[in-house]
């Protein structure tokens, strides 16, 4: 009981700052109609250190964004389904990131940012800017993908490798938008706020099942049906 008072403390403290940062963000955003000094001085110099399309930067941050696609998430999703059986975590974040895609979407049309100069893009996508999309998933998947594991798994190895790489990984989304042409900075930061929200929401509603038994067992059991028949006879 105490570990979980912790842990919703925690967890609310992180969610306050997050919803503080993306407001006062949207709102800067808002009130100067998408035009900020910081987004501009910050494109300039990435792009003056970012070489020509094609070369070593582009590849390799060309890779890091593809981690931020919502595919990557049904991917990971996915693998986590098979291994734990569609337990409670997995559920959870189905649920979740359906849900983090739709409020970033939402935002995304309310705000009707336009993306930065077309001719300096290293992409090609169609929807607005404000807030990423990439940064948004990234920040929510990889968090959560962290907290299932602490959750779940006594392998301090496993879970300690996944933390490195998702402290890693999620700035490292962010950046690849903005080199890639894609977002401005005020966008990645709204948009990593708007997944850490939906973590923290996903979080509060795992710390409830968990305190209720809610979804206890995996939905889906593996076992072959000998196997059944042996554990029910004895």
């Amino acid at each position: 009981m105490i570990r979980m008072k912790k842990e919703l403390i925690l967890i609310s403290s992180i969610l306050i700052i997050a919803t503080t940062i993306f407001f006062i963000v949207a709102i800067i955003v808002y009130k100067n109609n998408g035009e900020l000094a910081i987004d501009n001085n910050i494109q300039d110099k990435v792009y003056s250190l970012r070489g020509e399309k094609g070369g070593f930067i582009y590849f390799i941050f060309r890779i890091i964004t593809e981690f931020g696609y919502v595919y990557a998430a049904v991917v990971i999703i996915l693998f986590m389904a098979i291994f734990s059986k569609f337990d409670r975590g997995t559920v959870i974040a189905i649920f979740d990131i359906i849900f983090a895609t739709i409020l970033n979407l939402v935002l995304k049309l309310y705000f009707d940012r336009e993306r930065p100069n077309s001719a300096l893009q290293w992409m090609r996508e169609s929807d607005t800017s404000f807030p990423s999309g990439h940064s948004c998933t990234a920040a929510f998947l990889y968090s959560y993908l962290t907290y299932y594991l602490f959750k779940n798994n006594k392998k301090k190895i496993i879970k300690y490798t996944i933390l490195i790489v998702s402290i890693v990984l999620i700035p490292t989304i962010m950046l690849s938008r903005i080199v890639l042409g894609m977002h401005y900075f005020s966008d990645v930061i709204a948009g990593a706020m708007v997944g850490i929200i939906s973590f923290c929401i996903s979080a509060f509603i795992y710390m409830l099942f968990e305190r209720y038994g809610i979804l206890d067992k995996s939905i889906i059991s593996f076992k072959r049906k000998k196997d059944e028949e042996e554990s029910i006879n004895s």
